[in-house]
């Protein structure tokens, strides 16, 4: 990250053979130079976060090197749908913050009368992210093709329909990131048995129903999955507990969820978030909680163990109130928030082993008893100061 300003130079054409460009998080403003185009060995060009506006030149098209085109948040218009007829090599594409407007069904799969995005022509392709746009309508089995895909992020977008079954049997899909659409029905399973080697899962705010996915229990390398702000309903499966020896965060708040707690939750030994807040659960909060080793200590790595991205994931935790979004510092969040469902009984004092919180809610529940004295022995885990504990 710098500081630089002003326009792109038009002499930036002259450097015919650069291989990479990269010029992202800067304040460049203006247009993309139409010299873009000269630049025939460009194998990958970063022009994300600046404050470029115009239309993006169709000159760009005659980089048919390029293997990472990252043109995300600006104000660029972007040329639908001949912008990406000639990259057969692109592997990387993010046109995330650019205002795309328009039904995904129009755009990827096409009408009578009109070209789409012909994205059969990028066999390379591993990672595409179009978050954070004006996106509608469905969607569309189309990437169901897209064999080489490992991260696909459609969040913050206008989408409405339910997740095709095909989507559940990418065979290369590692990241999948559908969270702030309009997107409803029950996660899919798959039809032939197959499910995508899934490390993160980003259903949240959406209007997904059902229990909780049958789908995800062969989905055994999950290290995010994401959840909340949904309508899934019943209780939650005691197979959760033995199905994802990688997960790390848990984030199941906002829904209709019931029942006790599973005890076998405890069983995720590298678990560092775990939220259930804002359910219908009751019984006792487990005393093998305290048995949740990864909370038990200062989390010092500052990556998710786990994760083949260098793409900033992000999840959403309520704090008194506020909503914090933790994204580089993801992997240094440790806590639990049980907050608001019907738990009763004591505070099991076992929870005064989990050393690295940083916050524990317990409120708006019907727990009884006092507060463990041991609780004063939780740290705060970066600068020593005691945890953030809300009980009451």
């Amino acid at each position: 990250m710098n500081g630089l300003t002003g326009s792109i130079p038009e002499e930036i054409g002259g450097l015919i053979n650069l291989v990479e460009l990269n010029l992202v998080y800067n304040s460049f403003t203006g247009p993309i130079p139409h010299t873009i185009g000269r630049l025939s060995r460009l194998s990958v060009l970063h022009f994300g976060s600046n404050n470029l506006t115009g239309m993006i030149p169709q000159e760009i098209s005659d980089l048919g090197s390029l293997s990472v085109l990252n043109l995300s948040s600006n104000s660029l218009i972007v040329p639908i749908p001949s912008f990406v007829a000639n990259f057969s090599q692109l592997a990387s594409l993010d046109l995330s913050g650019l205002n795309l407007r328009g039904r995904m069904e129009e755009l990827f799969v096409g009408r009578a009368g009109l070209k789409r995005w012909n994205f059969s022509s990028l066999p390379n392709m591993q990672y595409l992210f179009l978050r954070d746009n004006y996106l509608s309508g469905r969607l569309p089995p189309f990437f169901c093709t897209m064999n080489s895909l490992r991260a696909l992020d459609l969040s913050r977008n206008q989408l409405s329909s339910e997740i095709p079954s095909c989507w559940w049997e990418m065979k290369a899909l590692q990241m999948m990131i559908l969270e702030s659409n309009h997107l409803s029905g029950r996660v899919p399973l798959s039809s032939n048995g197959i499910t995508p080697p899934l490390l993160s899962l980003h259903l949240a705010n959406n209007s997904m129903t059902g229990e909780f996915p049958l789908a995800l229990e062969s989905c055994k390398e999950l290290v995010i999955l994401d959840l909340g702000d949904n309508k899934f309903v019943g209780d939650i499966p005691t197979w959760v507990g033995d199905s994802f020896p990688s997960l790390k965060i848990l984030r199941l708040r906002s829904n209709m969820f019931r029942g006790v707690i599973p005890p076998q939750l405890s069983r995720l030994g590298k678990l560092q978030l775990l939220d259930l807040a804002h359910n219908n659960l009751t019984g006792r909060i487990p005393s093998s909680f305290g048995n949740l080793t990864a909370m038990a200590k200062r989390q010092q790595v500052a990556v998710l163990d786990g994760s083949q991205f260098t793409y900033m994931e992000s999840i959403m935790i309520v704090w008194k109130g506020a909503e914090l979004s933790f994204q580089q510092n993801l992997a240094l969040v440790t806590g639990i928030d049980l907050s608001s469902n019907s738990l009763s009984q004591a505070i099991p004092t076992e929870l005064t082993n989990l050393s690295g919180l940083l916050f524990l809610n317990l409120s708006g529940n019907h727990l009884t008893g006092g507060i463990p004295r041991k609780v004063g022995n939780l740290e705060w885990a970066n600068t020593g100061r005691k945890p953030d504990a809300n009980i009451g």
